[in-house]
């Protein structure tokens, strides 16, 4: 790495996540600084080690390997991707924008395409998990662009054991323990609290913003 005297370099500057990824794909949260000919790199100063170099996450990189983007297929490449059969129809704009194309999913299907991307499904709570008082949550977000999606068990299992019928290698797959039953209050600030953990420690931002906010879905007095 090339050396930059202090006057060309603006450090101690943060990322959230959402705009840079390492040369691997992988996006990154945290401190870097930029030298002078525009060039970003991880650390507060270049005295952080070890030091890697930041590009623009891109958002019309290919959806997956062998796979191009077009107009017929773009229909995760924003944050939420919700089928428009959500039985949850209440989607926020900013994740409107791209609704879910079952037809492409299905044509997939017809073309016996074995290895396919994680698609939105909205589980609900059982009577048995209502008298448990909560349940499991399933979701994967996109390892290099700020995309959630609600997924179902089957599809959480696959991501977490590398089953080649899914694009693991694109996807981190997590689950949230979520209050179903008990007072209001506690309830939505328990699932609050698990929520805000599981981003911090996980490193998923904004992951409040794409479960709207709703701390008490499912709730049942």
């Amino acid at each position: 790495m090339a050396y930059y005297p202090l006057s060309q370099i603006t450090p101690n500057l943060y990322t959230d996540g959402t705009e840079y990824s390492t040369s691997d794909g992988v996006s990154y949260e945290g401190y870097y600084y930029k030298v002078a000919t525009g060039k970003l790199f991880t650390g507060r100063t270049p005295q952080d080690t070890p030091t890697l170099e930041l590009f623009v996450q891109d958002i019309n990189e290919p959806i997956a390997p062998g796979i191009k983007n077009t107009p017929q297929n773009q229909f995760y490449l924003v944050e939420g991707a919700y089928p428009s059969s959500d039985p949850d129809p209440e989607i926020p704009p900013e994740y409107d924008k791209n609704i879910f194309n079952y037809g492409f999913y299905t044509s997939l299907l017809s073309e016996d395409l074995t290895t396919l991307l994680p698609y939105y499904i909205c589980t609900k709570p059982t009577e048995q998990d209502y008298s448990l008082g909560e349940f499991r949550r399933y979701f994967c977000k996109k390892r290099n662009q700020l995309i959630y999606i609600e997924i179902d068990k089957s599809q959480y299992d696959k991501l977490i054991n590398q089953n080649p019928q899914i694009y693991w290698q694109m996807y981190k797959p997590f689950f949230l323990t979520w209050q179903l039953t008990g007072d209001k209050q506690n309830v939505a600030k328990t699932n609050k609290n698990v929520v805000e953990l599981k981003s911090k420690r996980e490193r998923l931002p904004k992951l409040g913003d794409y479960l709207k906010n709703d701390y008490i879905k499912y709730y049942k007095e």
